[in-house]
C-alpha cells in the first residue's frame, strides 16, 4: 500500500534567539526547525533549537533514522540545534544535509565549523551517523523520490537565504523564512508559491515596525496576506515570530490576520498540518 502521507509538524517557531518565558508557553520560543513527513521520506528544514526536542522524539521511536536536512541559510537561529541532535550520535542514522556555500566556504566546512573550540567542546569528528553534504543554490529542483520535489528560491536576506516548495503527489507546501519583502511584490516570489497548499511566511514585524527595520531582512504578516492573495496560496502560517513576540501580541495578530484572510494562523510549535 502507497504511504500517502504529507504533513508537517513545527518544533520551533521563533527568529534570531529563543524565547522561553512564561510569555511564550502558547505559542514556543524555539527558533525554526519544521519536521515533513511525505510518504516513506523524513525531512527537516532548518535547524534551530526546536531540532533538539525533535531529535529527542526521534531518538525514543528506537527504530533507524533516515532524513533529509534543508538549510535555508546559516544564521544562529538556524543552525543552533545543530550540535544538540541527539540522532547525529548514532551509527545506524543516515542523514542528507542540503545547503549554500557561503564565502566561498564549502557548506560542509561550514556546518562542521559550528563544533569545534573554543566555540563548543565535541567536534564533528564525533559524529557518528552517516552524513553526505549536497551544495544547493538558487533555482535548482532536487528530487528526492519519482513523486517528491524540492525547489528551490533566492530570499532577499543578509548574506542569502534559500526559500523551499516541497510537492508531494500533487500538494505542496512553500517555507519562506527569512525574507525582506519589496514594495511590489516579487513575480519570482509570486510563481514560486503559486497554488500552494501551505505558505510559511516570515511574519517578524508589522507594517508599523518594518518602517524602522527597512534592511533587516525580514518581512510583516500583512505582507504574507498580499502575497497569499496574489497567488492564490491556500493556507497561510505566520513564522520566525520576533523575540519579544509574546503570546498575547501573537494571538492578537492571529485575530487581526483572519479578519482579512481566514485561513491564516499564527505557527505554534507542536502544530501539525495535513495536506
Amino acid at each position: 500500500m502507497v504511504n500517502s502521507e504529507f504533513s508537517i509538524l513545527f518544533w520551533g517557531v521563533r527568529g534570531s534567539t529563543p524565547s522561553i518565558s512564561k510569555d511564550t508557553i502558547e505559542f514556543g520560543g524555539n527558533t525554526p526547525c519544521i519536521q515533513i513527513n511525505a510518504g516513506k521520506h523524513l525531512l527537516i528544514i532548518d535547524a534551530g533549537t526546536g531540532l533538539c526536542q525533535l531529535g529527542k522524539k526521534l531518538m525514543e521511536q528506537k527504530e533507524n533514522i533516515s532524513a533529509h536536512i534543508f538549510i535555508s541559510h546559516t544564521h544562529w537561529d538556524h543552525v543552533q540545534g545543530i550540535p544538540f541532535f541527539l540522532p547525529f550520535y548514532e551509527k545506524e542514522n543516515q542523514f542528507k544535509i542540503y545547503g549554500e556555500i557561503k564565502n566561498n566556504i564549502p557548506f560542509s566546512q561550514v556546518i562542521k565549523s559550528l563544533m569545534k573550540p573554543p566555540y563548543f567542546p565535541v567536534t564533528w569528528d564525533t559524529i557518528k551517523a552517516d552524513c553526505s553534504f549536497y551544495e544547493i543554490s538558487q533555482g535548482d529542483v532536487i528530487f528526492l523520490d519519482n513523486d517528491l520535489v524540492v525547489k528551490t528560491l533566492r530570499l532577499n536576506h543578509p548574506d542569502d537565504a534559500l526559500g523551499f516548495r516541497i510537492e508531494f503527489q500533487g500538494k505542496s507546501c512553500c517555507y519562506i523564512s527569512d525574507i525582506e519583502h519589496k514594495e511590489i511584490a516579487d513575480p519570482q516570489i509570486l510563481q514560486f508559491i503559486e497554488n500552494t497548499d501551505v505558505l510559511i511566511y516570515d511574519a517578524s514585524f508589522t507594517e508599523e515596525e518594518y518602517i524602522h527595520k527597512k534592511g533587516w531582512g525580514h518581512s510583516t504578516w500583512e505582507k504574507g496576506i498580499e502575497l497569499t492573495q496574489q497567488a492564490s496560496a491556500k493556507k497561510l502560517i505566520l513564522f520566525h515570530h520576533d523575540t519579544y513576540r509574546y503570546d498575547e501580541e501573537l494571538a492578537s495578530i492571529e485575530t487581526q490576520a483572519q479578519k482579512i484572510y481566514p485561513n491564516t494562523f499564527a505557527a505554534k510549535e507542536g502544530m501539525e498540518l495535513h495536506l
